[in-house]
């Protein structure tokens, strides 16, 4: 049976979801999209279509969070 997924966070437009799945790939966390289909099509990247979930299996969902802490602890200032 599969691993049920869970929302870690969502975030403003695709461009940025992908990196952060990226770095969680990286350190072995698996990750799925889910974003407005309609959004998507569209290329909105903010307001509600634009917002991207990312999700995470349930059973790693504590190290998920930690990971997310550690991505945004380390971006540089804008």
């Amino acid at each position: 049976m599969a691993e049920e997924y869970v929302e870690l966070v969502s975030v403003d437009g695709r461009p940025v979801a992908e990196l952060i799945k990226s770095y969680f790939e990286a350190h072995g966390i698996p990750v799925e999209l889910s974003q407005e289909s309609y959004g998507s099509t569209l290329g909105v990247t903010v307001a509600p279509l634009g917002k991207v979930h990312l999700l995470v299996p349930s059973g790693r969902l504590s190290e998920a969070q930690d990971l997310l802490q550690q991505y945004f602890d380390e971006e540089p200032d804008r």
